[in-house]
């Protein structure tokens, strides 16, 4: 079973409230988030497209946490995912229990890889498919090392899946096609 994060089991995007968890944490700056937030104007005055919007947002956030330990930043998105920005909506762990036990599941989404796998946890689920950024020695280098902002970069992922699992009793869940 796949499901979608933001705006299908999440309710809004996780990026932008976590980025302000992040800077009050001390794992980014001021100018990484304003620059996180004019993406998403661009995007609101339709000036960028939603999955170039998608993908200039995991760019910017990359080079963000530049220098950053992995295991700090998903540390700390696990800790923002179950305290205050724990905003999944309360169908998901109920439908996560009763999958649980004929499926495994999986979060597949563009936000990067720290973002899916804090959710992963948060519903001790089987793992996420998500945005990589690229990581030398345990830290972010600022570069991105997988995109799944696009369509067909989330294909790809999930056709390595359906090696493994069959389409029949297989389900998908997100807020677009």
């Amino acid at each position: 079973a796949l499901f979608d994060i933001d705006k299908t089991i999440y309710n809004g995007y996780v990026i932008f409230p976590l980025a302000e968890y992040q800077l009050k944490n001390g794992l980014t700056d001021e100018q990484s988030r304003d620059i996180l937030l004019n993406d998403l104007n661009l995007y609101k005055n339709g000036k960028v497209e939603y999955e170039t919007t998608i993908a200039n947002l995991v760019e910017h956030w990359a080079d963000g946490l530049r220098g950053q330990s992995f295991d700090k930043v998903l540390e700390n998105a696990v800790e923002f995912l179950n305290g205050t920005g724990n905003k999944f909506f309360d169908y998901v762990d109920k439908i996560i229990q009763i999958l649980k036990p004929t499926h495994d599941i999986y979060f597949i989404t563009g936000e990067p890889d720290f973002v899916g796998r804090a959710a992963a946890l948060h519903f001790l689920i089987k793992d996420s498919l998500s945005a990589e950024l690229e990581i030398k020695d345990g830290f972010f280098t600022g570069k991105i090392k997988r995109q799944l902002a696009r369509k067909e970069e989330k294909l790809e992922v999930i056709s390595t899946l359906l090696k493994d699992y069959p389409r029949e009793n297989s389900l998908a869940f997100g807020d677009s096609e």
